[in-house]
């Protein structure tokens, strides 16, 4: 008799604890799904300088740059000539006011499709630039101009955080 009073309160327990397991998992998801920030990842062949800031970058869109290539949104726009060690834009895509036509209409389009809160009217309308460590500073000039050709206003340069 005692063995089937204890063994209906064992069933009855456990059932309280997967409940109380479902709301655990129900608030650890809704958690995640808040505070992760999918842009905010670096493309994974874009080597990023290493920075002691901890403010974080936000949301836009994200121009990724490395020594081959220049994507927006991850579409590859542009491949740059000259390899690791000099890469550069190619003669024929560089106007003569130092931008870069094509991917300045492409920051343009990228631009449209972004929600009302960051079109080119809104002051807040920032890119998140994404540019390898070894890049020479004049082809970053390049890329930043076109950019602000687009309308885009403020830039959010990634790096490595170390958190200090």
């Amino acid at each position: 008799m005692k063995r089937r009073e204890r063994r209906r309160r064992i069933e009855s327990s456990q059932e309280l604890i997967i409940t109380s397991m479902v709301d655990m998992f129900t608030l650890l998801l809704t958690f995640l799904l808040n505070f992760v920030n999918p842009s905010s990842s670096s493309a994974d062949d874009v080597l990023l300088p290493d920075s002691t800031s901890v403010e974080a970058v936000g949301t836009g869109v994200v121009l990724a740059v490395n020594a081959e290539k220049v994507t927006v949104d991850g579409q590859v726009i542009l491949t740059l000539e000259g390899g690791p060690t000099d890469p550069r834009v190619p003669t024929g895509d560089l106007s003569a006011d130092g931008t870069i036509p094509e991917l300045a209409a492409a920051l343009a389009r990228a631009l449209d499709n972004q929600p009302v809160a960051t079109s080119s009217d809104s002051p807040d309308a920032s890119l998140v630039v994404q540019c390898d460590r070894s890049l020479p500073y004049a082809l970053v000039s390049e890329l930043l101009l076109s950019a602000r050709g687009a309308g885009f206003h403020h830039f959010r340069l990634v790096v490595n955080g170390s958190g200090g």
